[in-house]
């Protein structure tokens, strides 16, 4: 029984061991396809796609160029992945992966104005557990849109949610 014991322990140890390992290269994965699936969109333009796989962290970078009615418009995505099954941050918690995400503006211009441009205009912070399920909040920075149409505004807020896989739904507020 002993032993039996001291093999369970260590097959334990093995798989909490590998798991960062193995969600770090899912996450890589994950970002060379998605990057892929952009790139064949005419409506997207990737420069400069960048990942940093470590064992414990990654780190992804990119551009994206996109066409807002006429007018080349950049914006910078930069996130940080936090692989399981020990995420450390705010507290120590669970969980399969921690994502941090911030899209900044590269490009200002006269039609798309940001209310505060040295904050982002988009972060997002979430976690998904070992059920598959993930939660989130958001921040947004106010901005405005000029198109033919007219003006859009969108003023700044915050939310949270959470994405349960199993139902294949998004529960936000």
């Amino acid at each position: 029984m002993k032993k039996f014991s001291i093999f369970i322990s260590i097959i334990a140890l093995l798989i909490i061991a590998l798991m960062p390992l193995c969600v770090g290269l899912a996450i890589e994965y994950g970002f060379k396809s998605t990057i892929g699936s952009l790139a064949s969109t005419p409506e997207f333009a990737i420069t400069d796609p960048q990942f940093e796989r470590g064992y414990r962290t990654s780190k992804a970078h990119l551009i994206l160029n996109t066409v807002l009615d006429g007018l080349a418009q950049q914006l910078s995505l930069d996130i940080q992945f936090q692989h399981g099954p020990l995420l450390l941050g705010a507290g120590f918690r669970g969980g399969l992966l921690a994502v941090n995400l911030q899209v900044n503006n590269v490009s200002p211009t006269d039609r798309f104005k940001v209310a505060m441009p040295e904050k982002p205009i988009y972060s997002l912070e979430g976690q998904l557990n070992f059920l598959g399920n993930c939660s989130f909040s958001d921040t947004y920075n106010p901005f405005s849109v000029m198109i033919q149409q007219g003006v859009g505004n969108l003023g700044g807020g915050q939310g949270s949610g959470r994405i349960d896989l199993r139902l294949q739904r998004l529960f936000y507020e």
